[in-house]
């Protein structure tokens, strides 16, 4: 008998099974198994690179499928890891991937049946691509979006009317704050574009701005 499973209702990441009843004190929170899928699209421009997955966090128990192959677990929900999918995705330049996230309780894993804490599930913090994942942009540069917000020379507008036209860089020595662009890891995916700016103070120093680095290969 074939039995109609209900469809998985779409959720962003970073997210976590317990967000709400966790802090509901009528109900138990749930403990167990949650699956996430999606499908990963890949181009990777190295001729023998590898592909890989980076966890920053996934409570408690996890397990990392490639179609129906099993390609990574990890045990423990506050640290970061990474699965290697190379040999599963061979030269395919798409895959489904799945991940099981189990909160369970475990008598060989902390925080302990006796203790006060929450053992929240999910995907709660976020998971990322490795570098050179994606193909390039017109310049060929990689990863330009969703990584850090880049800083840029401008100081910020509040439009581009006083812009120059010429394609320099807008100086304001009155001016404390600065453009970032790109959306980081941090942000939704409609941020995760160029044409996405926003204004930090130049003296801020923050997780999710940065800068590229660019080494030139000798």
């Amino acid at each position: 008998m074939t039995v109609a499973l209900p469809p998985f209702p779409p959720v962003t990441l970073p997210h976590c099974f317990n967000a709400r009843d966790a802090v509901d004190p009528d109900v138990r929170y749930y403990q167990g198994p949650g699956w996430y899928r999606t499908r990963v699209k890949l181009a990777n421009p190295f001729p023998n690179g590898r592909a890989g997955l980076h966890f920053d966090g996934a409570g408690q128990k996890s397990q990392v499928f490639v179609g129906m192959t099993k390609v990574g677990e990890h045990l423990g929900g506050y640290d970061q890891w990474d699965v290697d999918i190379t040999d599963a995705v061979a030269k395919q330049t798409e895959v489904p991937l799945a991940v099981l996230c189990d909160n369970s309780r475990d008598a060989e894993s902390i925080p302990s049946d006796v203790s006060d804490f929450n053992r929240y599930g999910g995907l709660y913090r976020h998971v990322t691509t490795e570098g050179g994942t994606f193909p390039p942009n017109a310049f060929g540069l990689y990863d330009m979006h969703g990584n850090l917000w880049e800083w840029c020379a401008d100081n910020w507008l509040d439009n581009y009317s006083a812009s120059a036209r010429d394609g320099s860089s807008y100086q304001n020595k009155e001016s404390h704050f600065r453009v970032a662009r790109g959306g980081s890891w941090h942000e939704p995916p409609e941020l995760c574009r160029s044409a996405a700016r926003i204004k930090f103070l130049q003296s801020d120093a923050d997780e999710f701005v940065g800068l590229r680095v660019v080494c030139g290969v000798i």
